[in-house]
């Protein structure tokens, strides 16, 4: 896909989420319609500064529209991504979050498994030892059968 149509579909898709019409942003930006309307159907390459008008007038980031398309690999190419496992993909994506949220390399990562509000239920359904009654109020008649009024599990 060439580039002018990548950006013509970012456009699309942003008019889209705002629920805008071609002359909305036409509006927003004070381009001229026809201009608009090339740029939108991706039929004319747009120069940066009219991209700067319609990222801004779409409350995009500068420089969205403008890197349409730089990041898509080309047809026909390999997936880079094929022969990783799902377990290294995670511990890449735990790395770039923590360094995008500011932790250092060599710290214990603040990305946890379990919400810090749900810890005393977690540890409670990981370490309930079976048969053991529950504390009134704790039971969790849905998922162990030993507990549901009745008792139709095995003991």
């Amino acid at each position: 896909m060439r580039q002018e149509e990548l950006i013509g579909q970012r456009v699309r898709a942003a008019l889209s989420d705002h629920r805008w019409r071609q002359s909305d942003l036409v509006r927003a930006t004070g381009l001229d319609k026809n201009t608009v309307s090339a740029i939108v159907n991706g039929r004319q390459r747009a120069s940066d500064a009219t991209l700067g008008r319609i990222e801004a007038g779409l409350g995009m980031t500068p420089g969205t529209l403008a890197a349409a398309g730089e990041d898509a690999p080309t047809p026909g190419s390999p997936n880079p991504l094929a022969d990783v496992s799902d377990m290294a993909l995670l511990a890449e994506l735990g790395r770039r979050l923590d360094k995008a949220s500011g932790q250092r390399a060599g710290q214990p990562s603040r990305l946890r498994p379990v919400p810090s509000w749900a810890d005393p239920v977690a540890a409670r359904e990981l370490h309930e030892p079976k048969g053991v009654s529950e504390p009134v109020g704790d039971e969790d008649f849905s998922q162990d059968p030993d507990d549901w009024p009745g008792g139709t599990g095995e003991n």
